[in-house]
């Protein structure tokens, strides 16, 4: 049963996002398929996964630097939004898929809340590797990331975003392994998330 739900587990968040957001159209169903998905597998396979470190001298300081680079990703999106021309008909596109204006509020608090910790405990923690070079897990974790992305930014930019998605997640894994668990990359996450999620929002009010 490990070794099938190990199997299985890097295709389960492609086939939630697949089904919740290009079949059905809604954003909170890809979210919640997800979320579903990798607990289940977590639960089924009852995992060893990364502990959370103690903030001492060393762990601090990588979390303060993991936590800090995601911090800039939503600035960073600020900048670049003009040339991924993302703000054009973002608003229409997001109330399409169940993100509306008032929806907004619960979904990035849901969102910060939830996923970060758990898609780190599962991409980081059950999928995680000691390796100190790339690893295929690290380009399944920014692959599916490009379905919600698919038809909303230009190919060259799609390919860059997800080769920086898959950079952020080789150096989460090498943070954690520096720190000894996974608090660097949750915290880093946890920033990454919501600023992103913030810097969209506020292209929706322009």
């Amino acid at each position: 049963m490990i070794r099938a739900s190990a199997a299985a587990a890097p295709a389960i968040p492609y086939l939630a996002v697949a089904v919740g957001l290009n079949l059905l159209g809604n954003a909170w169903l890809a979210l919640l398929g997800c979320h579903i998905g990798m607990l289940a597998v977590l639960l089924i396979a009852r995992a060893r996964i990364g502990a959370l470190p103690p903030v001492g001298s060393r762990g601090s300081r990588i979390v303060a630097a993991t936590g800090a680079l995601g911090a800039a990703s939503g600035p960073l999106l600020l900048v670049a939004s003009p040339s991924l021309r993302l703000s054009g008909d973002l608003p229409i596109y997001l109330s399409s898929i169940g993100l509306t204006a008032a929806a907004w509020p619960e979904f990035i608090f849901y969102f910060v809340l939830v996923n970060p910790w758990l898609e780190e405990f599962y991409w980081r923690g059950y999928l995680g590797s000691e390796a100190r070079g790339p690893v295929l897990n690290d380009f399944l974790y920014a692959g599916y990331h490009g379905l919600v992305l698919a038809g909303r930014v230009a190919v060259p930019w799609l390919a860059a975003i997800l080769l920086v998605m898959a950079g952020a997640a080789w150096l989460w894994r090498q943070a954690d392994r520096g720190a000894g668990g996974l608090l660097p990359s949750c915290i880093s996450h946890l920033a990454a998330d919501l600023t992103v999620l913030l810097a969209i929002h506020s292209m929706t009010l322009k």
